[in-house]
Parts: structure tokens; C-alpha cells; sequence
């Protein structure tokens, strides 16, 4: 792939609210672990937080009233392997809703629009953040059982003779078990994040272990926003 169509491709993720939401993501991160490895008090250190705080800031304004889509999401009929797996994906759906909604709560009090304190709100906003993630590995990890007893049975019946038309679906079998993996290690990535944002600063986990964690997950997720071929 030549300079060009990187290029078309950059410009095309940086015009969607969810690809700028990435890209600022892994900065963020990226400030995180600098901040985290420097000394308390340190110039780079205070930068670091001061770009790290903006990145975070701008990103909430990305996300504002996109609990709006999760719930028009649940107007479209999705076919499932198994009722376990509706189960959790409303859940999952449930809890980032309300992850939205405090996170929305929280730029309001920042913004002081509304009384109350945006730390508070945000707390609140990331246990519903733990939950999700949780649910949608547990959503993911059923579904890659199922793709892979489909697979094999699939496998067994056609022994003797695969045809093109069989090798096509289990290529595409294959390339979803593939994905669903990479959601897997995203959202397991996301837990301790999460976790650690909703606890008060004294309890919460290592800048340089959030921040490591969260890269991993923002390169995901730019990833999955990247445009694909037509």
C-alpha cells in the first residue's frame, strides 16, 4: 500500500467522530505511561498530565449523547448463535449506555452546566465501563466456542470433499473467530483501565500499567475503525 492511499485512508478515519476518538485515545495513553515513568514533580511529568487532561477532556465532547445510538441500536434485529449470548450482548449494551450517560453528566459538571463533581460522575461512569468490558469478553469467548464447533462440524461432514464453496465458509469462519479474539483482547485490556478509573486515586493502578494497557487498546480500536477496501 503506497504513501497515497495511507494518506486517503488517515483522512477518511480523522473524518469519523469514532477514528478521532482512537487516534486521541492512543495519546492519551501514551501521556499516561510518560507521566507514570518520570518522577513525581518532574516538568515532563506535569506536561504530560496537562496533554493528557486536554486529550481526555476533548475526547468526552466525542462522546456526547452516544448512549443515543446504543439504544437506536437495539431497534436492529441481530441473529445470534445461542440466547446466552443476547443475554450478555444486552447487557454489555445496557452498561455502556450508562457509561455514556455519566460520562455525558461528568463534561456537564466539568463544564459546571450542572452541579456536582465531573471526578464523581466519572467514577461512576467506569464501573458500568468494568461491566461492559466483562460481558463482552464473556460474549466473545461464547462465541468463538460456537464458530469453532461449527467449524469442526462442518470439517466432519465434508471428509471426504471440501468444495470451494466450503473452503470460502470456513475462510470466513476462520477470519471471525479472528476478530472476535482481537475484540476479546481489547475489552480484556479495558478491564483494568476501567477498573482502575473508578477507584479513588489512592487505590488506583499504575499510570504506566493503565497507560500500557490502554495503548494496546486504542491500536485496537484504530484498527477497527481503519476504512477497509471497497
Amino acid at each position: 500500500m503506497g504513501g497515497v492511499e495511507v494518506g486517503l485512508e488517515l483522512s477518511k478515519l480523522l473524518g469519523s467522530t469514532n477514528g478521532r476518538d482512537k487516534l486521541f485515545r492512543v495519546f492519551q495513553y501514551l501521556m499516561r505511561i510518560v507521566r507514570g515513568s518520570q518522577p513525581k514533580g518532574a516538568l515532563l511529568t506535569q506536561r504530560a498530565l496537562v496533554v493528557e487532561r486536554v486529550l481526555s477532556t476533548s475526547r468526552q465532547t466525542f462522546r456526547l449523547l452516544k448512549w443515543v445510538n446504543v439504544i437506536a441500536k437495539q431497534f436492529t434485529p441481530v441473529v445470534s448463535a445461542a440466547p446466552v449470548v443476547d443475554v450478555l450482548d444486552a447487557a454489555a449494551d445496557l452498561c455502556i449506555c450508562l457509561f455514556f450517560m455519566f460520562d455525558n453528566l461528568s463534561w456537564l459538571a466539568k463544564a459546571t452546566i450542572i452541579k456536582g463533581s465531573g471526578a464523581g460522575f466519572m467514577r461512576r461512569a467506569a464501573r458500568f465501563w468494568v461491566a461492559h468490558t466483562v460481558f463482552n469478553v464473556l460474549s466473545q469467548g461464547i462465541n468463538i466456542y460456537l464458530i469453532e464447533l461449527k467449524r469442526r462440524t462442518l470439517l466432519r461432514s465434508k471428509l471426504s470433499h471440501i468444495s470451494l464453496e466450503d473452503e470460502a465458509e470456513l475462510r470466513r469462519l476462520r477470519r471471525n473467530q479472528i476478530l472476535r479474539g482481537i475484540e476479546t483482547i481489547r475489552s480484556s485490556c479495558d478491564t483494568p483501565v476501567s477498573w482502575s478509573l473508578s477507584q479513588y486515586p489512592p487505590n488506583q493502578l499504575s499510570p504506566v500499567l493503565t497507560g500500557s494497557l490502554g495503548v494496546v487498546s486504542s491500536l485496537i480500536g484504530v484498527y477497527q475503525q481503519w476504512p477497509k477496501p471497497a
